[in-house]
């Protein structure tokens, strides 16, 4: 008889949890899952790629800028020719050391070397038209006038 008691309270509790295991069922099959398309995402990602580079681009030039603006000096950085872009124009590429920055130059004394460091200031900078130009330094003093070491190639 407890045997027989044991089995009927076995069962009684599978019988529960089947009931109870339904109920679940019951509630999940009301819930619905949304469909995630991933590739849609992309999208977004590569339309928000310019808008993240023209952000990054005026806030470098709006650093420069504030740093025009706060010296008495001619603000100029040391920078190294790395190829010519347009030879009728004598317009080069330039890596300016202390900014991080690739950038082009119009040279004004004509054709230049390829690794040539050059001395230049900041002409002029306008960051919500992002535009930057740089001339020949008169000197090699003033704000940012230390030399930089290149980093090996």
């Amino acid at each position: 008889t407890q045997l027989r008691e044991y089995i009927n309270t076995a069962s009684e509790e599978k019988d529960n949890s089947i009931t109870s295991s339904d109920k679940v069922k019951e509630s999940l099959k009301f819930k619905t899952v949304d469909y995630i398309d991933y590739s849609s995402g992309l999208g977004m990602i590569f339309a928000a790629r310019p808008i993240q580079s023209s952000s990054s681009s005026y806030w470098h030039l709006e650093y420069i800028r504030r740093l025009v603006d706060e010296s008495i000096d001619e603000v100029m950085f040391e920078s190294v020719v790395l190829g010519c872009v347009n030879q009728e124009r004598c317009q080069y590429a330039i890596y300016v050391y202390a900014l991080g920055l690739e950038h082009r130059y119009v040279s004004e004394t004509g054709k230049l070397e390829e690794g040539k460091k050059l001395w230049l200031k900041v002409s002029s900078v306008n960051p919500k038209m992002g535009l930057l130009t740089f001339s020949l330094a008169s000197k090699s003093g003033g704000i940012h006038a230390q030399p930089t070491s290149a980093p090996a190639a």
